[in-house]
C-alpha cells in the first residue's frame, strides 16, 4: 500500500469516527480474515483497512471509501443477527398487562409477574421524556457515538427504561465494546425486551425494544463476547441508571 493510500484511509477513518451515529450504522468485522459480524466481510486490506473495518457504527459512504482506498474488499450481506434468545417475541398488540421481572433494592432478580403495559399518548410521552429520548424512544433516532452519559459509566446498579422505569441491565452485564455506545451481554430477563426486524435503511437488523412501553432502546448485534456472543447496544437516552445501595452486590 503507498503512503498516500494509507494517511487517506487514515483520514477518512478519523472522519467516520467523528460522523460516527449520525449515519445509520453498519456492522463491519475486525477480526480477520472471513468472519462475519453485522453487515460486511472484509478480507485482505492490509493493518489500515483492517483499522478502518475495525470501525463498527459509522458513516458508511466514508467506511465503503476508506475500504476501497486500502484495498479492502467488501461483501455485504445485508441480514439479521439471527433468531433473538427465546423470550424475546413481540407482545401481542392487544395485550393490557406483560410479564416483566424486577430487581429487588438488594440487587436480585425476582419475578416476572404481571404488571399493566403503559401506553401513552404522543403529548404525554414528549412531556415526560427529555427531547433527545423522546426522538430515540418514540421516533427511534439514535444518539450521537460517544455522547452518551452511560458509555463509559461502570457503577454497580441497574439500567431501568427511561420510559416507564422496567429493569432491563444489570451493571455486570455491561462491558467496553469500544463502539460509543452502552453496551450490555443479556438483559435482566429475556422477557422484559423484544426484538423486531429493523429494515430501515437497506439493513436487516434486530431492534431491541422495552416489552412493557414499547420503546426503542437499540439494537442487538452477534459480536459480543462470551458466553453468548451477543451485544446489546443501547442508547443512553432510553436509560435510566439506579445505583445499587451500598454494600449490595448485583448478581453476576
Amino acid at each position: 500500500m503507498n503512503p498516500f493510500a494509507q494517511v487517506a484511509g487514515v483520514v477518512l477513518f478519523k472522519l467516520g469516527r467523528f460522523y460516527a451515529g449520525v449515519i445509520p450504522d453498519v456492522g463491519l468485522d475486525a477480526r480477520f480474515p472471513g468472519a462475519v459480524h453485522g453487515n460486511a466481510r472484509c478480507e485482505g486490506g492490509g493493518e489500515i483497512g483492517r483499522a478502518v473495518v475495525a470501525l463498527r457504527w459509522t458513516s458508511p459512504a466514508l467506511v465503503w471509501m476508506a475500504l476501497a482506498i486500502t484495498g479492502c474488499s467488501p461483501k455485504v450481506e445485508y441480514r439479521a443477527a439471527g433468531p433473538p434468545p427465546q423470550g424475546l417475541e413481540k407482545p401481542a398488540a392487544d395485550a393490557e398487562s406483560v410479564p416483566i421481572a424486577e430487581v429487588t433494592p438488594e440487587g436480585l432478580v425476582s419475578g416476572p409477574v404481571s404488571v399493566p403495559k403503559v401506553v401513552l399518548p404522543v403529548e404525554e410521552w414528549r412531556a415526560r421524556l427529555t427531547p433527545l429520548g423522546f426522538a430515540v424512544m418514540r421516533t427511534k433516532a439514535t444518539e450521537l457515538a460517544f455522547t452518551g452519559r452511560y458509555d463509559k459509566h461502570y457503577a454497580a446498579g441497574v439500567y431501568r427504561c427511561a420510559g416507564c422505569n422496567t429493569a432491563l441491565f444489570l451493571s455486570t452485564a455491561k462491558f467496553d465494546s469500544h463502539t460509543g455506545w452502552p453496551s450490555f451481554t443479556a438483559p435482566v430477563a429475556a422477557g422484559n425486551v423484544y426484538t423486531q426486524v429493523d429494515s430501515s435503511f437497506g439493513q436487516a437488523r434486530d431492534e431491541v425494544l422495552c416489552r412493557r412501553c414499547d420503546a426503542h432502546l437499540g439494537h442487538v448485534f452477534p459480536d459480543g463476547p462470551e458466553p453468548n456472543g451477543l451485544r446489546y447496544c443501547m442508547n443512553s437516552a432510553a436509560l435510566r441508571f439506579e445505583a445499587a445501595r451500598p454494600g449490595t452486590t448485583t448478581p453476576d
